[in-house]
């Protein structure tokens, strides 16, 4: 459908701009209307008009001035501007043709006039404009054409190609250039205007079918509508976000065959490219097939010339391989001969050498009976026809008397895999000294197995006898325990002094011996297994409030302060029993040796493997080499922890969490504090 010639009219007076626009659409004009020089302006470039009718005498910009502006765009070279004047605006200085109008008339004008003057100078811009365009046209092929004869390159050839053919036609998103496999199989993009790094990039055509159209019926292929021709139905999903509305591909011919493709991408409005932009295209697709011939031709040579570069590196790598085989062979640690089926020894390296005596001239070409006595030879032999094999290979110890006359023992392996079809690799180490040394190792090992099995039966004896002698005393330690306690709350006032440190002296001595007791009777229960768990979903906060609770006057006795009110609820699964022991054990410690004024704390957190809960304070602290074993049976810090403990607490709470499926450390700085930690599963209940 033809497009509507846009007429801009341009007069202050309402009725006279009214009067024109009514006349141009009664001949077929498009109007847009402005009422000064200045308003002409903005509406021309908003609206890029073909023609302009504009008054000469109008307020704020006049239209001689304006036609001045319009002039100096290069968008508004041509377009044809009618000058409307009245017999006093000719009578003054202003001549139109001066100022760059193309035409006046005088007010009153005739309509005919205006309508004939009007369409003639749309002629004559048509006719500018397609002089203009012919001549770029003949330029652009001009400069392809130099392009061609200035550069071998043919790579830089059709770059220039695609560019300018980019540039000088309007709207073009991307212009490539592909050469198209001789079985059709595959193309290669050689140039394209908006990458030119591309190089040979590979096109599989089953994603193009507008190339494999053009390459089939070798005619230009225009595709104005790239959102619903069918031909792209299979493949739109994949021009998803493309930046372009019609496809132009054009065949490029060498001897009638089409050789290649350009391919323009085009974002233009109704996806229209006129006759004569395709046919020159077509023309410079037609010049494009002789550098387009050269890069098929050097392509096919350089892929020849590859070929042929692979295989001689292939070789030269195979004999440089060969090379670094025959020195790791010659260099190995290990003694190698290659022995051919008829039991010659065709090659020797220099450790084999080294291992029997012989020069490499005396044992190449030996026989191996040579080496080897009868008994040893017929061992190898039936090792080998019975078929010995670990991993493909045959191994045994074989005894050998070196040219010396000395015998030594040698660990043999040979594949049985024939080399080259005739040779087989025997490996050799002289194992002499090892063996000596293994046998003194096995016979070692045999002693220690029976002294560690008497040590086992000796540690199983103690610990029955351990644990009936504690079950024997836990009796008559509770009863004096307990006699004690009792003589304590009656009252002492009928003792002397003397008696009265006697007697606390028993009371607290006993008290101690109760404890390592129950201590020793719960760990030998853990080391046998017998310690069951009262699992259960709870609270840990209710639990160490409880714990800290119990121990809160103690701890304001030795003047200390402890944290444990702003802990927030955690849940976790844990016997409650147990863990309150532990905690007993840890605050208990903590407010031991913290001196006076101190603070002890209590606080959870979140750790890999649950939840972590944690007792620090503001004590003396624990040297560093005595963390490693802090958790071990009978360990104790210093002398005086000697008289406050068992050295058993810490080594019941590790084997509590343990069975938790927990872990327990301690971190410590000396004269800082220490803070012990242990985790528990969480749960989500």
């Amino acid at each position: 459908m033809a497009m509507l010639t846009k007429v801009l009219v341009v007069d202050d007076d309402r009725f006279m701009r009214r009067v024109l626009a009514d006349l141009l659409a009664e001949s077929g004009f498009v109007t847009v209307e402005a009422e000064n020089g200045i308003q002409a302006c903005d509406v021309a470039l908003a609206e890029m008009p073909d023609a302009i009718v504009m008054d000469l005498v109008m307020p704020v910009l006049d239209g001689a001035e304006a036609c001045r502006r319009l002039r100096a765009l290069p968008q508004f070279r041509t377009t044809p501007i009618l000058m409307l004047t009245s017999r006093t605006d000719r009578q003054g200085a202003v001549n139109p043709f001066q100022v760059g109008a193309d035409d006046y008339l005088s007010k009153p004008f005739d309509t005919g006039d205006l309508l004939a003057r009007l369409q003639g100078n749309l002629v004559k811009k048509r006719t500018l404009d397609a002089l203009e365009e012919q001549a770029r046209d003949y330029q652009a092929l001009l400069d392809i054409s130099e392009s061609i004869t200035s550069s071998l390159e043919t790579s830089q050839i059709l770059q220039r190609i695609v560019t300018k053919i980019a540039r000088h036609i309007a709207n073009v998103v991307r212009c490539s250039i592909a050469v198209i496999q001789e079985d059709g199989s595959a193309g290669f993009i050689l140039a394209s205007s908006d990458d030119d790094s591309l190089g040979e990039l590979r096109i599989d055509l089953s994603r193009y079918p507008e190339i494999g159209q053009v390459m089939q019926s070798g005619q230009t292929l225009l595709i104005r509508d790239v959102d619903h021709d069918p031909l792209l139905e299979k493949v739109r999903p994949l021009l998803k976000g493309r930046g372009f509305n019609a496809i132009l591909v054009l065949p490029i011919h060498s001897r009638n065959r089409v050789i290649g493709v350009m391919i323009l991408r085009v974002d233009r409005k109704g996806g229209e490219l006129s006759d004569k932009e395709v046919e020159f295209c077509q023309l410079i697709a037609d010049v494009a097939s002789g550098p387009l011939r050269n890069a098929r031709f050097f392509r096919q040579l350089r892929s020849e010339s590859e070929l042929l570069r692979n295989a001689k590196q292939g070789l030269e790598d195979e004999l440089q391989l060969k090379a670094v085989y025959e020195q790791l062979f010659e260099n190995a640690s290990e003694g190698l001969v290659a022995v051919n089926t008829a039991g010659d020894v065709v090659f020797a390296n220099r450790c084999a050498l080294e291992i029997v005596g012989y020069s490499r001239d005396e044992l190449q070409g030996a026989r191996l009976e040579s080496l080897l006595d009868r008994r040893t030879l017929l061992l190898a032999l039936g090792a080998w026809k019975n078929g010995r094999v670990k991993d493909g290979r045959v191994r045994m110890d074989v005894s050998i008397r070196r040219r010396d006359g000395a015998e030594r023992l040698l660990s043999v392996s040979a594949r049985q895999q024939l080399v080259l079809d005739d040779l087989v690799i025997v490996a050799f180490r002289d194992v002499t000294e090892k063996r000596k040394v293994e046998k003194e190792l096995q016979e070692t090992k045999t002693i220690l197995e029976k002294a560690n099995n008497r040590l086992q039966q000796m540690d199983q004896v103690r610990a029955e006898f351990l644990n009936t002698a504690t079950h024997e005393l836990r009796i008559p330690v509770t009863i004096v325990h307990g006699y004690c306690s009792l003589l304590m709350e009656m009252g002492s006032a009928n003792l002397t002094e003397q008696q009265r440190e006697f007697l606390a002296a028993a009371y607290e001595s006993s008290e101690r011996l109760v404890d390592l007791i129950n201590n020793m009777l719960d760990l030998s229960r853990f080391q046998a297994g017998k310690m069951a768990l009262d699992l259960s979903s709870g609270d840990l906060r209710e639990t160490v409030v409880q714990v800290c609770s119990d121990l809160a006057s103690i701890a304001d006795r030795e003047g200390l302060t402890l944290h444990f009110n702003d802990l927030p609820s955690c849940r976790a699964r844990y016997d409650e029993h147990n863990i309150q022991r532990v905690l007993t054990n840890l605050l208990g410690n903590a407010i031991k040796f913290t001196p006076d004024g101190g603070e002890v704390r209590v606080s959870f957190g979140e750790a890999p493997d649950g939840i972590r809960v944690s007792v620090e304070d503001t004590g003396k602290g624990i040297p560093r080499q005595v963390l490693p074993r802090l958790f071990e049976e009978f360990t104790q810090v210093g002398k005086d922890d000697a008289r406050r403990g068992t050295g058993l607490g810490l080594a019941i709470c590790k084997k509590i969490i343990e069975s938790h499926g927990g872990r327990i450390w301690a971190e410590s700085r000396p004269g800082a504090g220490s803070r012990f930690s242990f985790t528990l599963p969480g749960c989500e209940d």
